[in-house]
């Protein structure tokens, strides 16, 4: 799916009915404590929130799909405008709030969805990449979005665990300490490790639902099972949850710098986007 540009599907949604305005955002996670809006404490949402004021006037808020923990990016993060939003062309909204934003957090296009559309509650998949870099220096862009991947992890092995990831299981055990919610079974339709090239590697995993951390949880138990400190039996009893399945039991969080909301998809977009 190309995120680029700004599209409006024309009045479609009917004169009764004002169609919301869906945003798709990129940033950089370095410098922020997470996606959503914290008291004394800079994050995307409220970034993006006082652009949004300063270009329109009015108080909006920014809702996101996913709300990444600090120092996680995006690439395809999407929201909606939530208030009186004033109708302007998507690609006002696009130059305009760009033009108020810091370069490390981008408006990459802008579209007006039904009436009623939800960028939280309406996501039917989310995509997240978690990158690792196996070779010696890395460049200086490749370390802002790359954990290193140390020798003694086979890539091949990474790649036969991952699997075991995929369906519906008992994800509490990866979830972050004192985030787990009351029901913590989350199905993943896909968790599969891609070699890019010789000295980058990436986790990619989707599903509908993540719980907090779920993600760096899942790719620092890789790393653990690939250098045998836990076993396929273990793993297996930590997915069917329980007693056995506590967080300490699992691998450790990786560092937040490697992983990437990718993107969001939902019912309402075009068939056939990549």
């Amino acid at each position: 799916m190309s995120q680029t540009a700004a599209e409006d599907p024309g009045g479609q949604y009917g004169d009764d009915a004002p169609p919301v305005v869906r945003l798709t955002i990129a940033y950089l996670g370095t410098a922020y404590s997470g996606w959503q809006r914290q008291p004394n404490a800079s994050t995307v949402q409220q970034t993006v929130e006082e652009a949004v004021k300063t270009f329109c006037g009015r108080s909006l808020r920014v809702v996101g799909a996913g709300r990444t923990d600090a120092g996680v990016h995006a690439d395809g993060q999407e929201a909606h405008l939530q208030g009186a939003v004033p109708p302007l062309p998507p690609m006002a909204w696009v130059h305009g709030v760009n033009r108020l934003l810091p370069s490390v957090v981008r408006i990459l296009r802008a579209r007006s969805m039904p009436c009623g559309f939800d960028a939280r509650r309406d996501a039917r998949c989310k995509r997240y990449r978690y990158r690792w870099w196996t070779g010696g220096v890395m460049t200086p862009h490749e370390a802002l979005v790359r954990a290193r991947l140390g020798p003694d992890v086979a890539v091949e092995h990474l790649a036969h665990l991952a699997a075991c990831f995929v369906g519906e299981h008992d994800f509490a055990a990866f979830a972050k300490t004192g985030g787990a919610p009351a029901r913590t079974r989350r199905t993943l339709r896909r968790c599969e490790i891609v070699r890019v090239d010789e000295q980058r590697v990436d986790l990619v995993v989707e599903g509908r639902g993540f719980l907090r951390g779920m993600v760096r949880a899942i790719a620092g138990t890789l790393e653990d099972a690939a250098r045998g400190r836990i076993d396929e039996a273990r793993l297996s009893a930590l997915l069917e949850g329980g007693a056995r399945a506590s967080r300490s039991q699992a691998g450790p969080n990786v560092p937040a710098l490697g992983l990437t909301l990718e993107r969001v998809e939902y019912d309402e977009d075009d068939e056939g986007e990549d």
